[in-house]
């Protein structure tokens, strides 16, 4: 493109093309850098017991009774109302639970 100013309407098609690629290209780099930030974050640790369900691809009904029962108890820290979840050990756990049980994952 010659111009950063020109109009998209009197843009040519490969123009338009070359523009949409470099567009597509940048939004990709955000996408995939914004995926590894949330990454390290999931690695570490999560709040709450919708993060407790999300980890473990249960309902929040699932995840409440679990961390009733003191099943995560090792993974979790709680501080007043809040909950604090480290997910590799949550994770542990639950593969464990899973296998001496026989449910399915």
């Amino acid at each position: 493109m010659k111009n950063n100013e020109q109009p998209l309407w009197s843009l040519s098609v490969q123009e338009f093309f070359e523009l949409f690629d470099s567009y597509l290209e940048k939004r990709s780099r955000e996408v995939v850098q914004e995926e590894l930030n949330n990454k390290e974050v999931i690695d570490e640790e999560v709040r709450g017991i919708i993060g407790l369900a999300q980890i473990l691809k249960m309902s929040k009904t699932s995840a409440q009774r679990y961390k009733s029962s003191g099943l995560f108890d090792e993974a979790i820290y709680q501080d007043n109302r809040t909950i604090t979840i480290n997910v590799k050990k949550a994770k542990q756990i639950w593969r464990e639970h899973c296998k001496k049980n026989n449910i399915q994952q």
